[in-house]
């Protein structure tokens, strides 16, 4: 470990903050392999036994149409947007670090419904109660993550949720491998309860965010939490005394005051300011980080990547069908590589450039699969799946969450990011009915529609974005004017325009 960038603490908050990430990409995958197994479409492997669950007096498998199993499949992400309407209110209310511990259990609680399910009612439970820790999930972690990075590290701190995301569906697919039949599928399901009650453990080893706690009125604890993440090598304690002064007058808290703050002199601490979810969509205050969160987080799901996943698999089938499982493998760690290549080049290039890089790139070979699809030339369309999904995973994978709380006043970060999550499941809720359908109709031209939404967003981004890159203040990120008087390295007064 190396001690000018990470502290134990600071690698274990990042730990629990990803955990549950991971969890949101298992959950998000564990149906796909095993779910002709579960919905005894499949039967069972010639001469195995019955599994632990059969001699238990569980079911083999739980008969299932396809219209029910699509119902399954969407209360997932219909969960994930009750979760995430509700998550700015109790992740403030309650902390980041207490919301990661409800999610988990709610995770596990899901995972245990989905394992020991008889009944279709019981199955769907589960699976809406995962949805919702799911989208509290994607709130939460990335906020958690913000919170406690300081600014060489914050954007590759952005992208690990994304790898580990990733991780959580490259991992179920693996162990699908040996367990997606009609004796073992439960397993899988199982596994995923195992995952949380881990996560549930580690939490209580977690510390709060400093930036919560300042929310809170509680900086002597914030500023005891901050030298637990803050490498000693790197910040002294004037330095950590600065940063505490820093984010209380970001918060609004201090009236005319803020020219004469010392980084030594600890500022007076807020009530929290934190905004509700109500006031961030109404209030035109907030319009800049609106226009940012409803742009990127909608034209992440409208690139047109949930419809690689789905219909990618059976691209990249067609050219080498017996090794399928192994290919589809191959695709989710292509995701997890480029995330990873993203988070070694976000805080050296910047969020923006990633972003463009990775919305052109996108485009082309969005145009060049309709080409090989249409034209019936696979190997062209499995390149280009391939292709794709690297070049998503480079800048509009992982980025779209983290620069979200970067644009947004603090005491709107947590609002900011239930708003846009919001958003993505809403769109993701809309693509998975509609694609199939339209698909059905127009086949592989359907992505040349995908690639007119990225020419959107390129225009959108390159026109409207600013860049975040080692801007530490949402005036500085926005270019706005700050009194020429406030300290350097101290904090600044904050004004929307």
């Amino acid at each position: 470990m190396d001690t000018n960038f990470w502290t134990p603490q600071l690698i274990l908050n990042t730990f629990v903050a990803v955990t549950g990430g991971f969890q949101y990409g298992y959950h998000l995958s564990e149906l796909n392999s095993p779910q002709q197994a579960i919905s005894c479409q499949v039967p069972p492997p010639a001469g195995s036994s019955p599994s632990w669950f059969e001699n238990h007096g569980f079911k083999q498998c739980i008969p299932l149409s396809d219209s029910y199993i699509g119902l399954v499949t969407s209360l997932y992400p219909i969960g994930g947007l009750v979760g995430s309407g509700v998550a700015s209110f109790i992740s403030d209310r309650y902390g980041r670090k207490n919301v990661n511990l409800i999610n988990a259990i709610m995770f596990f609680i899901g995972s245990i419904l989905e394992t020991f399910a008889n009944e279709k009612s019981q199955l769907c439970i589960g699976r809406f109660i995962s949805g919702i820790a799911a989208g509290c999930t994607l709130v939460n972690s990335p906020l958690m993550l913000n919170e406690i990075a300081y600014d060489e590290i914050k954007g590759m701190m952005g992208t690990m949720n994304q790898v580990f995301t990733n991780t959580g569906i490259l991992f179920t697919q693996f162990i699908a491998i040996w367990l997606a039949n009609g004796r073992q599928w439960r397993y899988i399901l199982l596994t995923g309860a195992c995952v949380a009650a881990f996560n549930i453990l580690v939490s209580f080893l977690a510390v709060e965010t400093p930036k919560w706690l300042i929310k809170n009125n509680q900086p002597e604890l914030a500023e005891r939490h901050l030298t637990y993440l803050r490498p000693k090598k790197r910040f002294s304690a004037s330095d950590i005394k600065g940063e505490i002064n820093e984010w209380i007058v970001e918060i609004g808290s201090i009236e005319n005051s803020t020219s004469n703050v010392s980084p030594d002199e600890p500022a007076e601490a807020p009530v929290n300011k934190s905004i509700p979810l109500w006031k961030y969509i109404t209030s035109s205050e907030y319009n800049k980080s609106k226009m940012v969160a409803t742009i990127i987080l909608a034209a992440q799901q409208l690139s047109g990547i949930p419809a690689i996943f789905f219909y990618g698999n059976s691209i990249v089938s067609t050219v080498l069908p017996q090794y399928s499982v192994l290919l589809n493998c191959m695709l989710s760690l292509t995701n997890i590589v480029f995330t990873m290549v993203a988070g070694l080049l976000i805080d050296r290039v910047g969020r923006k450039v990633l972003l463009m890089a990775s919305n052109i790139f996108m485009f082309v070979s969005a145009v060049l699969m309709a080409v090989g699809i249409v034209k019936n030339i696979m190997v062209l369309a499995v390149v280009m799946v391939f292709l794709f999904v690297s070049f998503f995973a480079i800048g509009m994978g992982p980025i779209p969450f983290l620069i979200v709380a970067e644009v947004t006043q603090l005491n709107a970060t947590t609002a900011a990011q239930s708003y846009g999550t919001a958003m993505n499941w809403i769109v993701t809720v809309v693509i998975g009915y509609v694609f199939p359908i339209v698909k059905s109709a127009i086949g592989g031209y359907v992505f040349l529609i995908f690639a007119g939404f990225l020419a959107i967003t390129i225009v959108l981004v390159g026109l409207l974005f600013p860049e975040t890159k080692g801007k530490r203040t949402y005036n500085e990120v926005w270019s706005i004017h700050e009194d020429s008087e406030s300290l350097t390295h101290g904090p600044i007064s904050i004004n929307d325009d």
